[in-house]
């Protein structure tokens, strides 16, 4: 395989699928920049491709295989490296399905990838991978400068509650928490880079601490690991990635309520608006549940953002039983749905079930709820026109309006100022002024 010299190596990392997923390629890529190797966008030549994938569903299969043999197409003599949880199924089931890869990594192995490029390519690693409790620790990134606002920062790997559309449990292992002291250090340096907002991310993010101290009696949870992070200076907002309904506690929305650096946005996962089709898909609670966790939000948090995930399509699931959770997704006024439809993955409970629908009247199902969330999100965001809200920007632009500076609302309302000399980065008072038509909100200083 022929390589550029050491000082020229470059690669590009193509990612699908999750926030977690969205934070390793972010990892792997800041150690072969540490180790020198310079970063392409995915689609341009290279020396090292690696992909990212995802086995959520059988289209991200499709995606990861895709991605891999463009990188193959580019490059013919370059390495390509296929990462992650198609990885790792793939090992489970069949061992196919990666012939376009060079080199194949599971989660558990995908650390090593920094180690295994700089013995192929003679680099030099800047960094250190620790270990702690028998699990490797994630890199702590040397300081640089960035421009970048918001970052995801992984505290979570893994769980453990096997729903029985879900087949991450068997890619991403048992439930594992980062050290405390490690993701503060890891915040700390975040905000030297200049990030002003940090999204905690895992795969149950919930379950965070479940397993520190001594496991389920450990005192140590999400909401404590917040309140640490709350008082680190310099940081101006926390966003929470998604939570399963039973790990929203009364602790965790005090403890949100009481800090104004905590985002009032919160991605409870729904699934379905249906007790039967919940108990089906052994998710663990019932809409009264639901909707008890939601209103307890609300009350605390007028404000807040409630998004949600909705899948379509699940076996046996009647007409009826969706009309049901059409009703319930109307009633709980979400600010924004992730519509998903059933996709059988191999290992589940569900795979196994009878009654899977035809394709055309799952593909009726999802558009039906895409267009529900798109009227729900419309009416949140009317909610709030001619309100005054901060607004963190995170980029700059231009349409045929002039200029523009665009960012979030801490309830994840997206706003754009016009031509007003604003810096990226910066937290604004604006009044929301109109609403366009592709739901981004006209923002006024004034």
């Amino acid at each position: 395989m022929q390589m550029s010299s050491a000082n020229s190596h470059t690669f590009a990392i193509y990612t699908l699928g999750c926030r977690v997923n969205q934070y390793d390629s972010w990892w792997i890529a800041e150690q072969l920049k540490e180790m020198g190797m310079d970063e392409r966008p995915f689609g341009e030549p290279a020396d090292v491709y690696i992909v990212n994938t995802c086995t959520v569903t059988h289209v991200a299969d499709h995606k990861s295989r895709k991605a891999l043999s463009k990188a193959r197409r580019l490059s013919p003599d370059a390495l390509v490296i296929a990462i992650g949880c198609g990885v790792d199924l793939s090992q489970r089931v069949d061992s196919k399905g990666f012939d376009s890869a060079d080199i194949i990594l599971n989660n558990r192995d995908k650390q090593r990838l920094p180690a295994i490029l700089k013995e192929r390519l003679g680099l030099s690693v800047q960094g250190q991978t620790l270990e702690h409790g028998g699990h490797r620790k994630q890199m702590i990134m040397d300081d640089t400068t960035s421009h970048r606002v918001r970052i995801n920062l992984k505290v979570q790997d893994g769980c453990d509650r096997f729903c029985a559309f879900c087949v991450v449990p068997y890619t991403r292992g048992a439930p594992r928490s980062r050290p405390p002291n490690e993701v503060l250090c890891e915040a700390r340096k975040l905000i030297a880079r200049g990030y002003r907002e940090i999204v905690l991310t895992g795969v149950c993010l919930g379950d965070y601490g479940r397993d520190l101290n001594g496991g389920s009696d450990s005192n140590y949870d999400l909401a404590t690991l917040i309140e640490q992070l709350c008082e680190l200076d310099g940081l101006v907002r926390i966003r929470l990635s998604s939570l399963d309904p039973r790990d929203v506690s009364e602790r965790l929305i005090k403890v949100a309520e009481q800090s104004t650096k905590v985002c009032r946005h919160f991605h409870i996962s729904l699934q379905s608006g249906d007790d039967e089709m919940l108990k089906a898909m052994a998710r663990g609670y019932t809409i009264r549940d639901y909707e008890a966790i939601v209103d307890a939000v609300r009350s605390a948090m007028p404000e807040a953002a409630i998004t949600t995930d909705v899948l379509v399509g699940f076996p046996g699931e009647t007409q009826q039983q969706f009309e049901n959770t059409v009703r319930y997704v109307e009633r709980m006024k979400f600010a924004k749905l992730h519509v998903f439809k059933f996709s059988p993955r191999p290992l589940t409970k569900a795979a196994r079930l009878p009654g899977h629908l035809p394709c055309g009247e799952v593909e009726r199902r999802c558009h039906i709820m895409l267009e529900l969330g798109r009227n729900l999100a419309r009416a949140f965001a009317e909610r709030f026109v001619g309100c005054k809200m901060d607004v963190l920007l995170e980029r700059a632009g231009g349409d045929c309006n002039g200029k523009f500076a665009e960012g979030l609302t801490t309830n994840y309302l997206r706003v754009r100022i016009h031509n007003e000399p604003l810096e990226v980065g910066s937290l604004v008072t604006t009044r929301l002024h109109a609403i366009t038509n592709e739901g981004v909100i006209i923002g006024e200083l004034r």
